[in-house]
């Protein structure tokens, strides 16, 4: 299983949900009710930016395309970004963690 909690920049939880394959963390937060901002779907006006706190490694930054702003190594951008496809094969649980900039 692959969870995900969604923080404010205050650190406080949002809320949570379990990762579904083939999904950005934007639509899944808001299938959950939580407010993950956007605006664009240019992937470049930086308003869904999230830095994650767990799990970098276990997502793809560039799900859907390549970002077209420059981030921090531990940003992503929510509304490009997904779970790593090998994750749901493999039988460890993981929290990924995501704290809002915005």
């Amino acid at each position: 299983m692959i969870k995900v909690i969604v923080q404010d920049s205050n650190w406080v939880e949002l809320g949570s949900f379990e990762a579904e394959k083939w999904k950005v963390f934007t639509d899944m937060a808001q299938e959950h009710d939580i407010e993950i901002p956007f605006s664009c779907w240019s992937w470049s006006c930086g308003l869904c930016l999230c830095e994650v706190v767990e799990w970098r490694e276990v997502i793809n930054e560039s799900f859907l395309q390549e970002p077209l702003m420059e981030m921090y190594e531990n940003e992503v951008l929510t509304c490009i970004s997904a779970v790593k496809d090998e994750y749901f094969e493999k039988e460890e649980n993981y929290t990924i963690i995501l704290k809002r900039k915005f």
